[in-house]
Order: structure tokens, then C-alpha cells, then sequence
């Protein structure tokens, strides 16, 4: 939802915000990229046809490639800077980087990708995890 916030918070021409964390941002709900089947193996937190389902009830009638739905078919450019958290045994994690490599292309946009190895879904609701602590201190620092 921020990249779609962030979107149309440019079509709108209103200011953006300083800057934008994305933590296993689901950008792409049409789920088109044949590594996420294999992939599926190694998150237990995520299973596809659960996704996929909850993809279809999210976009409504719209089309799951809508920019709406899934952002990294919108139009990236001038979105500020972003950060980018994930963990490496996410099921989306070949969706993180399509949208790392769209996002690293668009014009007056700048990402910056932190992939935190063995990590899982969300790893941040978990605030007592070390992997938490130090991204929590790094965004405090980062945005002061």
C-alpha cells in the first residue's frame, strides 16, 4: 500500500514523505514469477495458494497487474527515497527483486536493499529478534 500511497501521492502533485520503508512489501499480487513454487518450500509463513487467494479477494474487480493492486506496475518515478527490508527465505523474495531493480531505474526514486539472511516474513513484528533491534536502530538513526 505505500508505493500506492506514495504514487498517488505524486499524481496529486502533494509533498511525499522524507522517506519510505517497505518491510516484505507485496508488490506484485498477480504472483506471475515461476520461482515462487519453488520457492514456496522455504517459507512456512506464506503458503501460495493462500496468497493467491487473498490476492483475488484484496484487488476486487480489479485486475490483479492493476497499479493499485500491485504498485510495481505503476509508474516508479519520482517516489523519493525508499528503503527496502526483507528476509532471504521469503517466498516473494524473487518479487523484491523485480521491484528493487524497477524502483532502481525510476527516475527521481533511490532504494536502498537490506535482504537479512536465514530471515522470514516480517521479521520486524518480532521486536526482541537482534536482526530487529538493529534495523529499528538503523531507521531511528536514518530518520533523525
Amino acid at each position: 500500500m505505500a508505493l500506492v500511497i506514495l504514487q498517488q501521492l505524486r499524481d496529486r502533485q502533494q509533498p511525499l514523505p522524507v522517506g519510505t520503508v517497505l518491510v516484505s512489501p507485496w508488490a506484485d499480487l498477480e504472483m506471475s514469477d515461476t520461482e515462487l513454487a519453488r520457492r514456496e518450500v522455504n517459507d512456512p509463513e506464506l503458503p501460495l495458494t493462500v496468497m493467491q487467494h487473498v490476492a483475488a479477494e484484496y484487488a476486487g474487480q480489479l485486475p490483479l497487474d492493476h497499479p493499485w493492486v500491485s504498485p510495481v506496475f505503476g509508474d516508479l518515478q519520482q517516489l523519493g527515497r525508499i528503503g527496502l527490508f526483507y528476509g532471504t527465505t521469503e517466498l516473494l523474495v524473487p518479487d523484491y527483486d523485480q521491484l528493487f531493480a524497477e524502483l532502481r531505474e525510476a527516475e527521481g526514486t533511490t532504494v536502498e536493499v537490506f535482504a537479512l539472511k536465514n530471515m522470514m516474513h516480517d521479521y520486524l513484528l518480532w521486536l526482541n529478534l537482534p536482526e530487529s533491534k538493529r534495523t529499528f536502530s538503523y531507521l531511528q538513526a536514518l530518520f533523525e
